[in-house]
């Protein structure tokens, strides 16, 4: 697993063993920034079941402000500090070592928005009613939230969302949601 594009393009990443994590595929990660290329530099990017960090590692080499991770697995924890060390980013990375369901309603709390969520939970698991209740709460207006699953499973539905797109690679499938565009604030 490496870095695809921006300043630590080619970079090697660290990965983790066994079969708790499913890093998205270099393949799935090319188009997914192909397709943000106009949208990152400068993004805050919320990679919300982050493994070892590499979209959110992404993102920043691309140019994003920021990258908020949220991973509760101690071994992929470690990983995923490694690798942000590893990449060079380290001011511009919040790691959470808690679950998405414990971190998102902190963030609302805050006040935080971000312009690109990343969701990629465990397949067998899928992104939980909890976090989909958030999500529509952090994403800011024109942004993006994305959801990686199996090509096989129901398209997640998220109330508060439009689906925008929805994209097939092998057996993942990718869709994209954003905020209704007549609730959109003007900017």
């Amino acid at each position: 697993m490496r870095i695809i594009g921006g300043e630590a393009s080619g970079r090697r990443l660290s990965s983790l063993s066994g079969t708790d994590t499913r890093p998205t595929g270099d393949r799935v990660r090319e188009a997914l920034f192909n397709i943000w290329q106009g949208r990152i530099a400068g993004a805050r990017f919320l990679d919300a079941y982050a493994g070892t960090g590499a979209m959110g590692l992404e993102a920043l080499s691309r140019g994003a402000q920021k990258a908020l991770f949220v991973e509760p697995h101690a071994g992929a924890l470690r990983t995923l500090k490694r690798n942000v060390e590893l990449v060079g980013v380290k001011e511009r990375a919040e790691i959470w070592g808690q679950t998405a369901e414990a971190v998102l309603p902190q963030l609302v709390e805050s006040g935080q928005r971000f312009d690109v969520i990343f969701c990629d939970p465990p397949w067998r698991h899928g992104v939980s009613a909890a976090v989909r209740a958030q999500l529509p709460r952090l994403v800011d207006n024109g942004g993006l939230v994305v959801v990686e699953s199996r090509q096989s499973d129901s398209i997640v539905v998220i109330d508060g969302l439009e689906q925008r797109w929805t994209r097939r690679y092998g057996d993942t499938r990718v869709t994209a949601y954003g905020l209704p565009l007549e609730e959109e604030e003007p900017s």
